[in-house]
């Protein structure tokens, strides 16, 4: 760099005009008619350390963005530090303004200063990324026995090496994230209910919860469906999204159960006096399934005498006082 003297000079001294530069310790060479001073005698000076006034964030997301400094001395070649990190600049910087791109990434009190030529600005400037939010999820099924691939829609939900996922209290891994950080997926664990809850972590910060809904039980059949009266039979029973634990309801009196799956029950019916028709429901996590139902019929031998006849009838009737 060359500087112009200015102002009345002498032979002892001369003024000039520090031109736009960085740095510390410049070295000051005076050089008069191909003449220099001695380097033991060469004197040097520092440019004033840069300094940030104010940010203006011009729209930023966990998946990138930018903010402009504003300030003073940030020099020719500046570098702005995320966290110590350097980060890409926008083209047309000056020494009192520098926009940098901030880069996908989760956190809160990201620091940021300005490094120039070994001289590092003033501290109390940071920023924060987004919080995630989930605004609607996606799948084909809800299935108590999980297992489904569920798409999370939101904004901020981060990259998917950095994002948690809590389903009901249960940590699961992301599966992918778009570009844009607005959609995760997940393998949805087995589970049952209503109003689960599901968040999203990255960074430190979590997203408010988003409450969803497992499928709710469903009854395909009862074996057998036609049961004699007075005899306690094991049922089966078939269907889908039974969850984790429940009940089996007949007629709303709760039945034995004997072993209990996502599809596949067994369980005790109770005897009845009379025939007719029983109403069957399984409660998981409080929720009902739809009614199936069997038939409750006299028994065509009662009293396992080997025939048929009017005997059964009256030996039905002494034994539960009532005719069938």
């Amino acid at each position: 760099m060359v500087a112009s003297p200015t102002g009345a000079n002498s032979h002892n001294q001369i003024q000039v005009t520090i031109p736009a530069g960085q740095g510390v310790n410049v070295p000051v060479v005076i050089n008069c008619n191909g003449q220099t001073n001695l380097a033991s005698e060469t004197p040097s000076f520092s440019y004033f350390a840069p300094f940030i006034t104010s940010q203006v964030s011009n729209g930023y997301s966990t998946s990138g963005g930018s903010i402009t400094l504003n300030g003073t001395n940030f020099g020719l070649a500046p570098q702005v530090l995320l966290n110590g990190i350097p980060t890409t600049l926008q083209p047309g910087n000056t020494h009192a303004s520098i926009t940098y791109n901030v880069p996908a990434g989760s956190g809160t009190n990201i620091q940021v200063r300005v490094a120039v030529a070994g001289q590092l600005s003033n501290t109390g400037y940071s920023f924060n990324y987004p919080s995630p939010a989930i605004s609607s999820i996606a799948a084909s099924s809800l299935s108590t026995r999980g297992g489904t691939e569920v798409t999370i829609n939101g904004t901020n939900l981060g990259p998917a090496s950095a994002a948690g996922i809590n389903v009901n209290g249960i940590p699961v891994s992301a599966l992918y994230s778009s570009s844009g950080h607005t959609s995760l997926k997940f393998i949805l664990p087995p589970g049952e209910g209503a109003a689960r809850a599901l968040t999203v972590s990255t960074g430190g910060q979590s997203s408010p919860i988003f409450n969803f809904n497992y499928d709710a039980p469903f009854i395909s059949r009862v074996i057998p469906s036609i049961v004699e009266t007075g005899t306690s039979p094991i049922a089966i029973i078939t269907g889908a999204n039974f969850g984790l634990t429940g009940i089996v309801l007949v007629n709303g009196i709760p039945a034995p159960v004997s072993f209990y799956s996502h599809d596949h029950i067994t369980c005790t019916l109770p005897p009845s006096a009379s025939p007719g028709t029983a109403n069957v429901e399984v409660v998981s996590a409080g929720r009902p399934s739809n009614t199936a139902t069997f038939d409750y019929v006299c028994p065509a031998d009662f009293n396992n005498d080997g025939s048929v006849d009017f005997f059964d009838y009256l030996d039905f009737v002494a034994a539960f006082s009532t005719p069938c």
